[in-house]
């Protein structure tokens, strides 16, 4: 019975103190989302690329990672003998200012489940 306790204490210690203080820290993120839309056969004008930015606050490293999964996405369509594909991929970077910043979030918020 002693050693059940005591494994059950040891587990709920490495459990509570697994969660550092900075993965509950929330900040601002910067999301650069570059889409990329090409054409097979090979066709004038393609591939494009579009790139924009997006601002988020109020998000932990966990949360801002979870936004960056939900919008890298590839899809494909054909149409008249033409191979069509749009590959999206985003990137994340941490903003100095934590979640009291002044500044106002941009482009659409992308809900991650909080």
């Amino acid at each position: 019975m002693k050693k059940v306790l005591l494994f059950t204490s040891l587990f709920i210690l490495i459990v509570l103190t697994s969660c550092s203080k900075e993965d509950n820290e929330r900040y601002c993120w910067k999301f650069t989302v570059k889409q990329t839309t090409s054409v097979s056969p090979a066709m004038s004008g393609y591939p494009k690329t579009v790139t924009s930015t997006s601002t988020q606050c109020d998000l932990t490293e966990s949360e801002a990672d979870e936004v960056v999964e939900k919008l890298t996405t590839t899809s494909t369509s054909s149409t008249n003998g033409y191979k069509i594909t749009v590959k999206t991929t985003v990137t994340k970077t941490r903003t100095d200012k934590k979640d009291n910043s002044e500044d106002k979030e941009t482009g659409i918020r992308v809900p991650t489940g909080r």
